[in-house]
């Protein structure tokens, strides 16, 4: 792979990954968590936020889980060759294969878990336009980088955005960690009759053991029933030490590297 030289040092971002935990010299993670925060900053991040965050939501936020993940699964199935050790794609087909994910993340006959298309779940085509723009404007900000930096440099910074931003996210190396306290906490929920009932009556098949392991292969594979359970025990409300891991650092890489990935960074 190319290498940006003095403007791009490839240690400063393998060392803040395992600042984070994470390894990126196995491909199969760098992997993961590249499709991680490519479907954060296409999907989730874009203008499907406005519509979820509408008086009149036009998804909830168990179904929004379902879909971050069947589309995080999407995209890993189709950049999984971009690190192949044995004959790895050039910048530019790279580039191809990450903008064809991105057209498919946000095409209007995809399907989602509730089996709704994209173009149903809009609120008007100037809305799915806007989506698409959006994914399509950062595909092209990778392929700049591809191209000026290098596959592996882009997407080790990408993963270092899901380390850092989304480590509640299925497939990082942290969701077991969450599904762990997850399952504490409803465990904890349901033993202790002081607590109130904030989880009401678990889906069918929810026993303990049986929970964590269908939030490991992936909410997106199991009900929408199963997902709203989840969402009530507080996954979203979970931080770093409630799942047994150290405090995150407010920039995980320089801000010159962000910009690689992502036209406005978190705070």
């Amino acid at each position: 792979m190319s290498s940006a030289g003095s403007t791009f040092d490839l240690e400063v971002v393998l060392a803040a990954a395992r600042r984070l935990g994470v390894e990126l010299d196995s491909s199969t993670q760098l992997a993961d968590l590249a499709a991680v925060a490519i479907t954060r900053l296409a999907w989730r991040d874009g203008p499907l936020e406005d519509w979820h965050a509408a008086p009149a939501s036009r998804i909830s936020d168990a179904e929004m889980l379902r879909a971050n993940v069947a589309t995080t699964r999407l995209v890993r199935g189709m950049i999984g060759r971009l690190l192949d050790d044995d004959a790895p794609p050039g910048e530019r087909d790279a580039a191809v294969v990450v903008g064809g994910a991105v057209r498919a993340v946000v095409g209007p006959d995809r399907r989602l878990p509730d089996g709704r298309t994209l173009a149903e779940l809009a609120p008007g085509r100037r809305q799915l336009l806007l989506l698409q723009d959006h994914a399509s404007a950062l595909a092209t900000l990778w392929a700049r980088g591809f191209v000026e930096f290098g596959v592996r440099e882009v997407l080790s910074v990408l993963a270092c955005c899901a380390a850092r931003w989304c480590w509640r996210w299925w497939l990082t190396p942290t969701w077991p960690n969450v599904v762990d306290a997850v399952v504490r906490h409803i465990t904890a929920t349901v033993r202790d009759e002081h607590l109130p009932l904030l989880l009401g009556a678990a889906p069918s098949r929810c026993g303990d053991e049986s929970l964590a392991a269908m939030l490991l292969a992936g909410p997106d594979r199991h009900s929408s029933d199963m997902a709203s359970y989840v969402v009530r025990a507080g996954l979203g409300r979970l931080a770093p030490q409630d799942c047994g891991l150290p405090p995150m650092p407010r920039r995980p890489v320089p801000s010159t590297y962000l910009s690689l990935v992502w036209s406005r960074a978190p705070g």
